[in-house]
């Protein structure tokens, strides 16, 4: 039970003036081999490596040493390589702005049960050197009040949701829990504000009930703690005006998908409580020739009368909304959103494209089905990230009949995937798919790409994208990120 020091602020209070840079992080995969008499899952394991560049070297051999694992974990490539418990190293960037680069670094093993540890590294990408949290931070005597206060209040809930399902005893006299504020250092920021960790440390069996120890503290809570002149202090500056909660309306399903309040995802019914502040919303739709239009393409925003309704108790956290004008397609916006949400051009390839319908066509022998016909409905170009490496989403879809359209043919199929280049090498990421064969027979699935947006103002776009079968519907916002797909926001309604 300890809140994890191994956070590193890198931040130099005398480099605030600096102009403001962007590290460019890649990635080196590397597979490492043990000695022979291991057992045949522990042979090998896999360390992901950053790869800095876009400043000088000094500064990137500075990245290297403060975003080493080996450093963080206070470990070393031999003693991974001669004990038997390490089964992957990797990193992900979760902030790369005004000279502040965040970083979550990862290490995974398992012994008798599988388990793991994420520590959140902030840097000043401009220099490079740690510094230490009090050089940041000041009256830390309140600080530490608050962030006491925030748990508190996690505890309680906690312990409410314990007691409701049943649990024997008290939560947290079963597991006791120290005080947050008894070790600080490890945070997470982003555009809102600043996120402290603290892990209870629940044994293995008991993490499930574990609270997530998350300690969020937006710019104005956190303000009269920051230290003038520091790198964090300049992103307090020239963060956004908090607007509340910006709603993400589905104009297929007619619902609202979720909405993003200080940088962070809602679902659909804390969404839904922000209607009655907007007035107006930015659509984006797929048209003939591109899928996401730039703010500049309207002449104003689209307006429409909303009502959100919560749907019968089928679907009790599904909200359903009337839009008037009458739009059958595409994703709106709130109009309190104040980012571009179309950072990187989205553009339309021809869906009969020979290359991309080789793609299919081998995708869909990977998957057994070697006789299906290629199909390619919608094909985009985009750059997700905004790294300057294009990816391709292909949508593809092919049903056939022969007694009912309850039942779909052997062969049929409908997915969604992405072309990326991942550590040298082309993947097709699978983000949502149906494939019938003899051994899943059923009903269709149908999807389509509703729109490619930045839905939450960290300039890397999200991929949202509409299922249906004949008893219901659904949407789901896709990230994706170093080859693997995640699900951010997701709502529908059926059986």
């Amino acid at each position: 039970m300890r809140l994890r020091i191994a956070a590193i602020l890198c931040i130099m209070a005398a480099l605030a003036v600096t102009a403001l840079a962007k590290v460019t992080v890649t990635s080196k995969k590397v597979t490492y081999q043990r000695k022979a008499g291991v057992m045949d899952h522990k042979k090998s394991f896999d360390i992901t490596y950053p790869q800095f560049s876009g400043v000088d070297k000094e500064t990137a051999r500075r990245l290297d040493q403060t975003f080493s694992y080996w450093r963080v974990f206070s470990t070393s490539l031999e003693e991974e390589t001669d004990a038997q418990w390490l089964d992957s190293l990797d990193f992900r960037v979760t902030y790369n702005k005004q000279n502040v680069l965040v970083m979550e670094l990862t290490r995974e093993g398992s012994g008798a049960y599988p388990s793991g540890e994420t520590v959140t590294v902030v840097a000043n990408s401009s220099y490079g050197a740690p510094v230490p949290f009090t050089d940041v931070f000041k009256n830390r005597i309140g600080l530490l009040q608050a962030i006491d206060k925030k748990q508190q209040a996690e505890m309680q809930a906690a312990e409410k949701e314990y007691q409701a399902e049943g649990g024997e005893g008290k939560l947290f006299e079963i597991h006791e829990a120290e005080k947050a504020s008894d070790q600080v250092s490890e945070f997470s920021l982003n555009d809102y504000g600043v996120t402290f960790i603290f892990d209870y440390g629940f044994p293995h069996v008991a993490k499930a009930l574990q609270p997530p120890g998350r300690y969020f503290f937006s710019w104005s809570e956190l303000e009269p703690y920051l230290k003038e002149y520091s790198q964090i202090s300049m992103v307090f500056e020239n963060a956004p005006k908090s607007t509340g909660v910006v709603p993400i309306i589905d104009l297929k399903i007619k619902g609202i998908l979720g909405g993003i309040e200080n940088g962070r995802w809602v679902n659909a019914v804390t969404a839904a409580k922000a209607l009655a502040t907007q007035n107006s919303f930015v659509l984006f739709s797929p048209g003939n020739s591109n899928l996401g239009m730039k703010l500049s393409d309207y002449n104003a925003q689209w307006k429409a009368t909303l009502d959100a309704q919560q749907m019968d108790d089928i679907c009790p956290e599904f909200r359903y909304v009337t839009v008037a004008p009458k739009a059958e397609r595409g994703v709106a916006i709130g109009g309190n959103g104040d980012w571009n949400p179309v950072p990187q051009k989205v553009e339309e390839i021809f869906k009969g494209n020979p290359v991309y319908r080789g793609v299919v066509q081998k995708y869909l022998q990977s998957m057994g089905f070697r006789n299906s016909p290629v199909k390619i409905e919608q094909i985009y170009k985009v750059d997700l990230e905004g790294d300057g490496v294009d990816e391709i989403v292909i949508r593809a879809t092919n049903y056939k009949y022969s007694r009912n359209e309850l039942t779909a043919d052997v062969g049929g199929y409908s997915f969604v995937i992405v072309r990326k280049i991942v550590d040298g090498s082309a993947k097709n990421i699978l983000l949502v798919g149906d494939f019938i064969d003899k051994d899943h027979p059923g009903a269709e699935n149908k999807y389509e790409v509703s729109s490619i947006l930045d839905l939450n103002g960290d300039r890397k776009m999200e991929i949202v994208v509409y299922g249906e079968y004949y008893e219901g519907a659904g949407v789901t916002a896709f990230g994706v990120e170093r080859g693997e797909p995640t699900r951010l926001l997701e709502t529908g309604c059926g059986v």
